[in-house]
């Protein structure tokens, strides 16, 4: 079982939080054995049915199975009651997606918790990482709730709720969860912390409580920007959360179990929302996205590598912010169209050509920054 995995190979007390570059093996004491590969074999080889490889392994599958049965009936569900809402400023051959179902995210607002709950824990127990994980689960359900309640207004009317309030559900929930993670964390556990200790302590905490929400608030707005063509946002989401999973095997296993759950839910999800889309993950899915990959990379301490890991979102945000600065200065637009994708489709290029080259950069992008970063 894992709990006897782990209790056999219990890390000391001074590298239970921090496994360093060799990951949670290397605190077990197998980063100084010449016959790494041998002993790692050894070690799952001789306990038992259930061994740390492989409960990853088998949680992927299971995440993907749930996932790929949750969609594939929920949208037979959907295809009758629901329509998407299309955004005013779209293309035209957008406006042919009005049929297509929205609400896809709501699989990893429930699958995810669920199984995290079933099995994430106790890898959370044992590795001492149970505050991270539990609000990296509040990130996505909390901000899952935020656009469900957007969504659910969008089929009343065309615009849904206002923009101020869902600012401010946004703003009262990264709070709540920056004010958790704090609290069962430490000020400490924040990167930001390290680097305010010329300012008062109080004044301390409350940079890193504000930096912390502002960059969940501001990644899940961009990731709710960039969903804008099929498989777009998915896919590139799919990316990050994987150069993140690189980054958790090393310091947190417990929000490297989070990440796995989510890729599996977005290989699902992807299935469906290949071009031409069968389901749209809407409000839902993308601020919950967001919130959550924002929350991991403030736990892990590498907020700054959004940046490289997440041009793609990067890109279609500043694009829409130097859009409106432009017009409202000049009165001339940049682009054809904002965000950015749109524009690359007024200008000829297909949707699956404007998605595949995200990708592609999204990956190499993803490669360079975790490569860099265990070389440092």
């Amino acid at each position: 079982m894992l709990a006897q995995l782990v209790h056999q190979v219990k890390p000391s007390a001074q590298t239970t939080r921090t496994y360093g570059r060799y990951g949670a093996l290397g605190a077990c004491g197998l980063r100084e054995e010449p016959l790494i590969c041998l002993k790692i074999y050894s070690l799952f080889s001789s306990c038992g049915e259930l061994q740390m490889c492989n409960y990853f392994v088998v949680s992927l599958c299971v995440s993907t199975v749930c996932s790929f049965i949750f969609l594939q009936n929920f949208i037979r569900f959907l295809g009758k009651k629901t329509s998407t809402q299309v955004r005013e400023y779209t293309p035209q051959t957008h406006q042919l997606k009005g049929k297509v179902p929205s609400f896809g995210g709501l699989v990893w607002c429930i699958v995810v918790p669920v199984l995290c709950v079933l099995a994430g824990l106790r890898v959370a127990d044992e590795t001492s990482c149970s505050g991270e994980l539990l609000c990296a689960l509040l990130a996505l359900v909390l901000f899952g709730v935020c656009g469900f309640i957007d969504d659910w207004a969008k089929l009343k009317k065309s615009k849904g709720i206002t923009a101020c309030s869902k600012w401010v559900l946004q703003w009262v929930f990264a709070f709540t969860i920056v004010a958790l993670w704090l609290w069962t964390a430490g000020p400490e556990a924040s990167f930001l912390y390290s680097y305010t200790w010329f300012l008062p302590e109080v004044l301390r905490v409350i940079c890193v409580t504000l930096w912390s929400a502002f960059v969940m608030v501001g990644v899940s707005n961009a990731v709710n920007l960039t969903d804008g063509i099929d498989g777009l946002a998915g896919g590139t989401s799919l990316f990050v959360f994987a150069g993140a999973a690189f980054i958790a095997y090393y310091t947190c296993p417990a929000l490297l179990f989070f990440a796995i759950m989510l890729m599996a839910a977005l290989l699902a999800f992807l299935w469906f929302n290949a071009y031409p889309a069968k389901i749209f993950m809407g409000d839902i899915g993308a601020l919950s996205l967001g919130a959550a990959m924002g929350f991991m990379f403030l736990a892990l301490k590498v907020e700054f590598l959004l940046i490289p890991m997440g041009i793609i979102f990067v890109g279609n945000t500043l694009s829409v912010m130097l859009q409106v600065a432009s017009f409202k200065l000049t009165g001339k637009r940049i682009f054809r169209i904002a965000p950015v994708h749109h524009h690359f489709e007024l200008v000829g290029m297909h949707e699956s050509t404007i998605v595949m080259r995200a990708y592609l950069i999204t990956i190499f992008m993803c490669a360079v920054t975790c490569a860099l970063w265990f070389c440092w």
